[in-house]
């Protein structure tokens, strides 16, 4: 403890421990860290965001190329035509 001589008399004040932090530094800090924390969830929102997005994309994307591929595999009807110039059966497509 620090020794003063106030008004004459000798008064102990009580230094500070060298840790000490005083309540503006804690607020400083406790600003800084919520401003770190606020950054970092809007940065995972945005994340999730792009990635649900993304999934869209990809599921439209697929929709679209399924429908490609079902239009291409269809089976065109077959009709049978029975004039054949040798008597055979003929086959023809019918649209």
């Amino acid at each position: 403890m620090e020794k003063k001589k106030i008004d004459g008399k000798m008064n102990s004040v009580a230094s500070s421990p060298p840790n000490y932090v005083s309540i503006l530094q804690l607020q400083e800090r406790w600003m800084r860290e919520k401003d770190r924390k606020l950054k970092k969830g809007d940065l995972v929102e945005r994340e999730v965001k792009q990635q649900v997005n993304g999934q869209r994309r990809r599921e439209e994307e697929e929709d679209v190329m399924k429908k490609v591929v079902e239009k291409s595999i269809e089976v065109p009807s077959v009709k049978l035509e029975e004039k054949g110039s040798r008597g055979g059966v003929l086959l023809g497509l019918v649209e």
